[in-house]
């Protein structure tokens, strides 16, 4: 019993450490992987967003395009997360970009493009998918139009792909969509698109 004041002490201090159910790693995917933890589950972002940054540019020295698009996205994903947006309301702004739904963009943007070069056909329409949602919350309609159309080319080639390897799978369409292109054309029409 003497030691039993002790126990919730060592949890508080637990409870505070960053490496907490992280993993240690110089692997820059790995390192990403802790970056998602940090502003999803620990509500981090600014240790998350030292982390990225950090990958980012490891990526870039080693010229290791598919580290630098899985890079990309994440960030980009990261730059519009609920986690950064409730550090700017308890916090203020400041710490990250101004324009960071349009920076979100441009990740995606860097990424898509990166991603096509690769031949990842279905990780750049997602790309491009997402580099839309960040338009739209940047709004920015006339950029969101033209991603969501950019998504159509590298998901059809995708498409053909697979299905060139899997004769029998039945094509993929979105819920409630007869085919891919109408579930984009639905986006565009939401948003206003011409």
């Amino acid at each position: 019993m003497r030691f039993s004041y002790l126990t919730p002490l060592l949890l508080t201090l637990l409870a505070g450490c960053a490496g907490v159910a992280m993993v240690n790693s110089n692997d820059p995917y790995q390192k990403l992987e802790n970056a998602t933890v940090l502003y999803e589950q620990q509500s981090r972002p600014l240790a998350a967003n030292r982390l990225f940054v950090e990958v980012i540019s490891t990526c870039e020295q080693s010229k290791d395009k598919k580290c630098l698009a899985n890079a990309w996205v994440k960030y980009g994903a990261f730059l519009r997360s609920e986690s950064v947006k409730q550090w700017e309301n308890e916090h203020g702004k400041g710490q990250f970009p101004a324009d960071r739904y349009d920076q979100s963009a441009t990740y995606f943007g860097k990424a898509a493009a990166t991603l096509l070069e690769l031949q990842a056909y279905g990780n750049a329409a997602n790309a491009y998918f997402d580099q839309a949602k960040s338009y739209e919350l940047a709004q920015r309609t006339t950029e969101a139009c033209a991603a969501y159309l950019k998504t159509l080319a590298p998901f059809n080639k995708n498409h053909e792909e697979y299905l060139a390897k899997h004769p029998d799978a039945k094509p993929y369409t979105p819920s409630g969509f007869s085919s891919y292109e109408e579930f984009m054309q639905a986006q565009r029409r939401r948003i206003g698109c011409q």
